[in-house]
This record gives structure tokens, C-alpha cells and sequence, in this order.
């Protein structure tokens, strides 16, 4: 695969106060071209044959993207603080793709034929997020919250195999979403804290996509394919948590969040449920401290993971000639539960052991069909992953001129899948990763200072039936900060050695087979100035959760 970008961003933000009123605003953009391709062999088995397909594909990227913020914060004088604030995200995507394929019949080799294909699609897409918030000083906490995304794109797809395929396949995307929201804190004078709360939400998107063949007399709408359904979820969660400081030495932090959801589907063809379920997440937080130079900390946190609403909506959408990108109406969400203990020793040193399972984890994987010569890219849920292993942090300095920090880390991980289209897998593979990042203080007067970090991970990973290659990554930058701290102008280069992302992707599991060769170039070198005035400081925000919009 064949990859640069070529961005160029900007960032505004401004913050008024006045006694106790304040209004903080939030303008950036950026712009970048991206140059991708990979180059694919595969060996498909169908039909008691085996046919060699091998595929080059080139892409060009534009994207435009924009953010609007505007917050308003008011402080009665009680303490108590009313909170309002707008977003807007918007971004505009044009993509073209092009593929070249040629096919082999491997036991009739003068059965060979060759295909080339064209895809554009052009896409744009728009969030609006409100939301209202109000915090009182006796520790409760109450607001609501509304999200609206919207997403039109057209794909221009046309492919050569033999005869001439023209098609345009037009989608959309619109989720609104609501969620309300009751927190209530106490601190008891025995050192005990309880918190607990409510939240409510609920979201509906909908999701079409048709698609539009050329019969030499105009386009004309494929009635079979059409695609109009509706998601609707409805979310109750209820949590609670205590917390206690026995002595100096011992601090303990319980929490129990309860929660239902459910997700029904509906659409021209069927109407079913896709989830109905209630679960139970705990969490844990203990800290020991022998000395003030030896803690330990013991930490259990669980969480859930829901797939994003195009990716459980039945869609096809081509990729080339060989190769297309499906929904999965079966597919479910998984579960995390997450286990670590710290040894914090002098005060900088740690040591970390690891655990994570996560049932019903998914991933999106290929497939090669057993129906046609397709490879068929897919979010598919398997029994279940597993990681545990052993970290360690290693922070040093030389005088005032070098501060560095070491972590390394080594883990097995397994995943299992007792029915993957026909075939079953459980794989492990033992990883380790080394990384180091280093600041040097050039000197005082002017302000210089210059940055190294570098990563590596060994290769071996798994994910699904991929074999993933190792992979590696410096970085160096150099900042100058002036006027009396208030102005900074950095140079940084990432990804100098174009190495971060694997340079080959294999899968050998049963009759799945292909190798992938990604001759990637994600070098970027940035350049940045930043200047603070008026005693800015800057905010901090919750983020908008948009994990599970568009495709």
C-alpha cells in the first residue's frame, strides 16, 4: 500500500470572563490529500477450483474538515454553575479509486481474464451536538444532551470484466439522539463518599441506500437491492459507587452500573428486534501505600462496545471488481472487562501486569466467498479475545538536558471463532513492544528544546485470520518558545522512516489465502505556531461520542 497525506490545519480559541460569566469559543480546520494503494494475491477456492487473483489498487483522497464550538458558562454566586454549549462538525470526503485484477484459473491456465474499475465517492457529512448542563454545590449534577448527524454521499461505481458495469449506489445517514442525565455526589464527615445517578437515552437512524444501473437508456433503480430501514434504541442506565480512605495508608472505590438496552429494526422487508438485554458492569479501584516511595494499585473496570449503525444495516458496497464491503444484521456487541495492578516504586518506576477479555469481540475481517469470486469485508463477531501480559516504566534524567521515559511490554493474545463461513480458529501469538520518548533541553536563552520518541513491535499479531508484519516509528521535533512563554513555534516530523504500519498483511486459515504488500509512506512534517494572550487558559471539554456514525 502506497500512502502520503499533505495537510494543512488552523486552530482558534478564544475565552471572555466577566465576574461570573464566561464564553469560550473553538474554530479549527484542516485540509489534507492522502495518496493510498495496495497491492493484493489471493487464491480463491470455489467449486472444487482454485482461480489466482492478483488486483493493484491506487486511491486519491481530498478531505475538508471544520469545527465550530461555542460554550457559555454562568457561576451564581452559591457556586452553583449553569452550562450551555453548540457544536458543529462538518466535513466534506472525495475519493477516487482505481483497480486493476487479473484472474487465473490455476488448473486451466488459458482461462485467464482481466478486469479494471473506477470507483468515486463523494461524501459529506454534518453534527450537531447541544448541550445543557447545570452542577450545584451540594453535589448534584443534572443536564440533557441532543446529537443530529446527517451524511448524503454518492458512489460512481464502474468496472470492466468482460462486459461494462456502470452503477451509482446513493446513501444517507441520519441518527438523532437524545440523553438526560442525574448525578447526586455526598462526602460523610466518617470519610465515606457515595455517588450515584441516572441516565436515559434514545436514538433512531435511519439508513438508505439504492442503487442505479445503467441499461443504455439511463439509469435505471434496481428494486430488489433498495435499502430503507430504521434503527430505534432506548438506553437506561443506573450506577452507584462508594468510596473510603481507611487511614493514610488504604483507599478503596467500589461502583456497580446497571444497565438495559434495547434496539429494534425495521425496514420494507423485516421487522425484528436486535437487542434486548440488561447487564451488569463493575468497578474497582484499591490503592496501598507502604511508603511514600512503594504504592500498589489494583484496578477491575468493565464496559460495552456497540457497533456503529451502517456497519448492522444490510448494504453492499463495491470496492472493485473483486472486492465489496457488507453489513451485518447479526452482528452484536461485546463486552469488556479490564484488570490491572500497579507497583509504583521510588516515585517514577512501574511495573504493570495486565489482563483483558472481551466476549463477542468484533472486528471488521475478510472473506472469500464460496458463492462467486468475491472477497467480502465484514464486522464479524468472534467467541472471544483475550490479552494478558507485563509492562514496565522506566522514567530517567541526565541533569536538566535529557528527560526520557522508557515503557516496555509483553503480552499473549488469543481469539477464537468456532464458525467463521465454514471454518473455525483459535489463535495466540506473544508480542512485545518497546517504546521510548526523550526531550533535550538545547538551552534557556532562547528557549529550545528538541523531542525523539521512537516504538517498535515485534511482528506476530493477530487479528481475526490476519497475520500482521512488525512495525516501527521515529518521530523528532524541535520547539522554540518565546515572549515570555506565551508563544511557541514547532517543527516535528512523524513517521520519518515511513514504518508504522505493518508492510504485510497474510491470511493462511483453511481455504481463506492471500498476501497484501503495503509499500506505506505515512511521513508528515508540521509545522505549528501557537500564541496565548490576554492570560488565556485553556479548557477542557467532554468529547461527542461519534463512534458509531457514518460508514
Amino acid at each position: 500500500m502506497l500512502y502520503y497525506h499533505q495537510p494543512c490545519f488552523f486552530l482558534l480559541r478564544l475565552l471572555y470572563t466577566n465576574k461570573g460569566f464566561s464564553i469560550d469559543f473553538l474554530l479549527n480546520g484542516n485540509k489534507r490529500r492522502d495518496v493510498m494503494g495496495e497491492d493484493m494475491l489471493a487464491r480463491h477456492t470455489l467449486n472444487s477450483g482454485m482461480t489466482e487473483i492478483s488486483q493493484h489498487n491506487r486511491a486519491l483522497v481530498h478531505v475538508n474538515r471544520g469545527t465550530v464550538r461555542l460554550g457559555m458558562d454562568y457561576t451564581f454566586a452559591n457556586e452553583d454553575k449553569l452550562s450551555l454549549a453548540y457544536y458543529l462538525k462538518g466535513d466534506k470526503v472525495l475519493s477516487d479509486r482505481d483497480a486493476f485484477t487479473s484472474y487465473l484459473d490455476l488448473s486451466k491456465p488459458e482461462n485467464k481474464s482481466e478486469s479494471t474499475s473506477l470507483v468515486r465517492d463523494d461524501g459529506h457529512s454534518a453534527i450537531h451536538n447541544i448541550r445543557l448542563q447545570y452542577d450545584g454545590h451540594a453535589g448534584i449534577s443534572a443536564g440533557a444532551d441532543f446529537t443530529r448527524y446527517h451524511s448524503p454521499s454518492v458512489l460512481d461505481y464502474q468496472d470492466t470484466n468482460g462486459s461494462r458495469t456502470d452503477m451509482i449506489n446513493n446513501t444517507r445517514q441520519d441518527v438523532s439522539r437524545w440523553s438526560v442525565f442525574l448525578n447526586k455526589t455526598h462526602s460523610f464527615a466518617s470519610g465515606w463518599g457515595l455517588n450515584y445517578g441516572v441516565h436515559g437515552g434514545y436514538a433512531s437512524s435511519k439508513n438508505y441506500s439504492e442503487y442505479l444501473y445503467d441499461q443504455g437508456a439511463g439509469y435505471e433503480m434496481d428494486e430488489e437491492a433498495l435499502e430503507d430501514n430504521t434503527q430505534k434504541e432506548y438506553i437506561v442506565d443506573i450506577f452507584a459507587e462508594v468510596s473510603k480512605s481507611f487511614g493514610e495508608r488504604f483507599s478503596a472505590t467500589v461502583g456497580l452500573k446497571g444497565e438495559y438496552f434495547k434496539s429494534d429494526y425495521a425496514s420494507s422487508r423485516e421487522n425484528m428486534n436486535l437487542w434486548n438485554e440488561g447487564a451488569l458492569f463493575p468497578t474497582v479501584s484499591l490503592s496501598y501505600t507502604f511508603s511514600p516511595r512503594h504504592i500498589l494499585q489494583f484496578d477491575i473496570s468493565s464496559d460495552k462496545t456497540y457497533p456503529g449503525y451502517w456497519q448492522v444495516s444490510p448494504q453492499v458496497t463495491p470496492l472493485n471488481s473483486y472486492s465489496e464491503v457488507a453489513g451485518n444484521p447479526l452482528l452484536k456487541p461485546y463486552r469488556t472487562y479490564e484488570g490491572q495492578m500497579v507497583y509504583i516504586f521510588r516515585q517514577k518506576y512501574m511495573l504493570v501486569a495486565f489482563c483483558e477479555y472481551t466476549p463477542d469481540y468484533f472486528a471488521q475481517l475478510p472473506y472469500q466467498s464460496d458463492t462467486e469470486l468475491k472477497t467480502v469485508f465484514r464486522f464479524e463477531n468472534m467467541d472471544y479475545s483475550l490479552e494478558a501480559g507485563l509492562a514496565v516504566i522506566i522514567p530517567f534524567n541526565v541533569g536538566r538536558f535529557w528527560n526520557s521515559r522508557i515503557t516496555l511490554r509483553g503480552w499473549r493474545m488469543q481469539e477464537k471463532n468456532d464458525n467463521f463461513h465454514g471454518i473455525s480458529y483459535n489463535r495466540e501469538a506473544y508480542l512485545g513492544l518497546a517504546h521510548m520518548s526523550n526531550t533535550f533541553n538545547l538551552c534557556d536563552k532562547p528557549n529550545l528544546k528538541m523531542t525523539i520518541d521512537g516504538q517498535y513491535v515485534t511482528p506476530g499479531a493477530i487479528q481475526g485470520i490476519y497475520d500482521l508484519g512488525s512495525m516501527y516509528e521515529i518521530s523528532a521535533g524541535l520547539k522554540w518558545t518565546f515572549l515570555n512563554d506565551r508563544a511557541s513555534l514547532t517543527l516535528k516530523g512523524d513517521d520519518i522512516f515511513a514504518s508504522s504500519i505493518p508492510r504485510t498483511i497474510k491470511i493462511n486459515q483453511g481455504n481463506q489465502w492471500s498476501r497484501m504488500r503495503k509499500l506505506n509512506d505515512e511521513r508528515c512534517l508540521k509545522l505549528s505556531f501557537v500564541w496565548k494572550f490576554g492570560g488565556y487558559k485553556e479548557r477542557e471539554h467532554d468529547s461527542i461520542d461519534t463512534s458509531r456514525f457514518g460508514k
